[in-house]
């Protein structure tokens, strides 16, 4: 797998961590979570979210 291919994959995962947090709000207005498990869910996915877009910066700057 080249590094291009790499990084197409790290946006499949990082778009899957949006869809995450956008079904949050879903099970919160069906109440299946509390606010506090939401905060909690969310600031997980929002904090991947920052490290896969770190790891995919790094891998488009880095020099091979």
């Amino acid at each position: 797998m080249s590094v291009k291919e790499f990084i197409k994959f790290l946006g499949y995962s990082l778009r899957s961590c949006s869809e995450v947090q956008s079904q949050l709000y879903r099970a919160l207005d069906c109440r299946y979570v509390d606010r506090g498990k939401f905060d909690e869910v969310y600031a997980i996915a929002e904090d991947s979210k920052i490290q896969i877009r770190s790891f995919m910066k790094y891998l488009r700057n880095r020099k091979t």
